[in-house]
């Protein structure tokens, strides 16, 4: 018998809110030279909905969630912020430095942020030496891992060096630092959780090399 968070964070809910996103670049022209890249996403869905259906006294389930035809909705508070910055060097090779931080957390009618929109870590765009969801949250690994790898709050940082090798062919020399934690304490996640004393121990670092091809519309990558 799983506990209420998992199984809120795996069954139907329902999502109303609002949802704010920016993406800005600093590219100009076609001249080479350094830039960046910058996307923030916000997020606030339930809270509203969550107010009117207190002021007009509506029922509560067993959970003490309000609910839309049965099925409760799901109230919480994000953002993520994703910043990349671009070094030219030389004629074609070049530096990219990559920062992605990302917070949430659940509100009135919800004890845990719904999986959709809970932060994961690992990937061929993320943590390449983990699978997807493969890691976190913090230092917890048991029997939950399979499924409770997503977080509260994400850190993660990037650093890739590409430089060509023959004509559309690059190299890429790469580095990853980052880890998931939750917000709150979680007797069946033990170290899952973000504690300023522990979590700089938490951060896990891969590395590696790759092969770029550039196709010009789009790039194959191999790590």
């Amino acid at each position: 018998q799983y506990s209420q968070r998992i199984q809120e964070k795996y069954t139907d809910h329902v999502l109303v809110g609002t949802n704010y996103k920016l993406v800005y670049s600093s590219l100009r022209g076609t001249k080479r030279k350094n830039f960046y890249l910058l996307r923030l996403n916000l997020n606030a869905y339930g809270n509203t909905l969550y107010s009117l259906f207190k002021a007009a006294k509506v029922a509560q389930n067993e959970q003490a969630q309000y609910t839309i035809y049965g099925t409760p909705f799901t109230s919480f508070v994000s953002g993520e912020l994703d910043y990349t910055y671009n070094i030219m060097m030389g004629k074609k090779s070049s530096w990219v430095l990559h920062t992605d931080i990302g917070i949430g957390s659940p509100t009135f009618n919800a004890s845990t942020l719904p999986f959709e929109r809970s932060f994961y870590i690992g990937g061929s765009n993320s943590m390449r030496a983990w699978n997807l969801r493969s890691l976190g949250p913090g230092s917890y690994h048991g029997t939950l891992s399979t499924f409770e790898s997503t977080g509260d709050l994400k850190i993660e940082f990037n650093i890739e060096l590409r430089h060509p090798i023959y004509k559309s062919f690059y190299a890429a020399y790469f580095a990853d630092a980052g880890n998931i934690w939750n917000l709150r304490t979680n007797v069946e996640l033990p170290n899952g959780a973000f504690d300023w004393n522990r979590f700089y121990k938490e951060i896990a670092i891969d590395g590696g090399m790759g092969l770029r091809w550039d196709i010009s519309f789009l790039v194959l990558r191999m790590d």
